[in-house]
């Protein structure tokens, strides 16, 4: 009875379609490389014949635009991700085995809308706004003209050590050039002229912070900052400089923070960057 049942299973198995064989089969997760930012549809992970077409799509918040996809794959190395040649807000595609691997995530990469053709736009970030800062530059958006020079590099706060710098090179027409997670560990870039081949492009650099093991969470200092009612309320800063800035890098509001808690009003929804002076910077989302 044992070796009927066990043939009967052999023939099911091997009378499933092609797409549900694991041998078949593509396994992908559609993601977006900031979920504050951007949105994708359908997300989450999907099952394709090898060889199926799919579709997948991806919005920005205002002031924000989809640059490009990228494949990351699961690989030794730190970085591994294939550009995608395209800058549409939906990719068409095949499920394909990519480098060897049946299961891969496909990101919807979002960034500035701020684009000009004859500047290079420079997005100045950092991934844990206590884990350190960038001089000479504040976080925020900048745009310089050919022949002009930038060099910055990344400080990291005590209890914590600068581990690499996010990389997302981008053009609107031609989608994404280099996308990373880290890359390198050396904390000074440039300096870098802009040349002609940039005009166009965004540059966003992100420093990566990591804290050090053995720091006590009670020796790390840290504020809270959110929306509420259509305003950006700020927790933890009390006494010391709080600097606002919109999508575009410009300053809204510079000043001290008398309370434990304080409120500023923007003129409209979108991502703003606050700053306290000595503990870091986080973005806030303001939906109304």
């Amino acid at each position: 009875m044992k070796k009927i049942n066990a043939l009967l299973f052999l023939a099911v198995l091997f009378a499933l379609p092609p797409a549900l064989r694991a041998q078949d089969s593509v396994t992908i997760t559609f993601a977006v490389n900031d979920a504050t930012i951007g949105a994708i549809s359908p997300a989450g992970t999907h099952t394709f014949a090898e060889g199926a077409e799919y579709s997948v799509s991806a919005t920005a918040v205002p002031g924000y635009r989809v640059m490009g996809w990228v494949i990351k794959l699961d690989c030794d190395e730190e970085n591994c991700t294939v550009p995608l040649d395209t800058a549409t807000t939906t990719l068409t595609t095949t499920a394909d085995v990519v480098q060897g691997q049946r299961s891969y995530t496909v990101y919807a990469i979002v960034t500035t809308a701020a684009v000009y053709p004859d500047s290079l736009t420079l997005v100045i970030g950092i991934n844990d706004p206590q884990g350190g800062y960038i001089d000479p530059y504040e976080p925020g958006i900048y745009h310089l003209g050919l022949g002009q020079s930038f060099v910055f590099h990344a400080e990291p706060n005590p209890g914590y050590e600068f581990v690499g710098w996010g990389i997302l090179n981008v053009h609107p027409s031609y989608g994404v050039y280099q996308y990373e997670d880290a890359y390198v560990d050396i904390s000074y870039v440039g300096p870098v002229t802009v040349s002609n081949d940039m005009l166009g492009m965004v540059f966003q650099m992100t420093a990566l912070f990591a804290p050090l093991e053995g720091v006590d969470e009670a020796e790390k200092v840290d504020f809270n900052a959110y929306c509420s009612d259509g305003r950006i309320c700020l927790k933890g800063a009390e006494g010391r400089e709080v600097s606002l800035y919109d999508i575009y890098g410009r300053m809204l509001y510079q000043g001290r923070a008398t309370g434990t808690e304080m409120g500023y009003s923007v003129p409209v929804q979108g991502v703003y960057l606050v700053r306290v002076a000595g503990m870091g910077s986080k973005p806030v989302m303001v939906v109304r």
